[in-house]
């Protein structure tokens, strides 16, 4: 009697789960094949995911570490002088110049630099001889001293930076070259006509 009881009880729950495994609605909503359809889809959407992440943080690196040397690396390696020249030399080409432009158009170049500031820095102060070294440049120079406009002015920088006057002109396309490339043709012929005073 007990016994009948407990298939009677069970008997609705048997046949409700045997009826929902046999139903269409559990074999169309369970079926393998889709089931694996799904776990494709996610997994393609997680690599997706890394995928961009792996984009995103590249892009990062490369906005962190530009694409060339700054400008004292570039005058090292192209003119085979110290770092200590590179930059005094650099920067007395940039205060020359500042002498002759207006304040937006000096930070138009400033923009192009981003060392600027301590290049400035580093460039030697006018000494009380710069005119006889001026004269002595432009001796040196001979017929070409006129082209060179305000850079006979630099020639005390340079020779406070143990580099000759005729360095000068080694220097100045290096530094314009390089203004042009990260700031455009335009600011580098701002700089250039400052330089060369045309």
């Amino acid at each position: 009697m007990q016994t009948a009881y407990i298939v009677k009880s069970y008997s609705p729950i048997l046949l409700a789960v045997s009826l929902g495994f046999s139903s269409p609605v559990f074999a169309e909503g369970l079926n393998l094949d889709s089931l694996s359809d799904g776990l494709t889809s996610v997994q393609e959407g997680q690599q997706t995911v890394e995928t961009g992440k792996q984009l995103s943080t590249l892009g990062e690196t490369a906005a962190v570490k530009p694409s060339e040397a700054g400008l004292t690396e570039t005058l090292v390696s192209k003119l085979g002088i110290s770092s200590a020249q590179a930059e005094g030399g650099a920067g007395a080409i940039f205060k020359a110049a500042q002498g002759q432009l207006d304040a937006a158009q000096f930070a138009q170049i400033g923009a192009a630099v981003p060392e600027m500031d301590s290049l400035l820095s580093a460039a030697p102060k006018s000494s009380s001889s710069t005119s006889s070294l001026i004269s002595g440049a432009s001796s040196m120079l001979g017929d070409s001293a006129s082209s060179y406009g305000n850079l006979a002015a630099l020639a005390s920088s340079f020779s406070d930076l143990n580099l000759s006057p005729d360095m000068v002109d080694a220097f100045v396309p290096v530094v314009v070259d390089y203004v042009k490339r990260r700031g455009g043709a335009m600011t580098g012929d701002i700089l250039q006509s400052a330089l060369y005073g045309n």
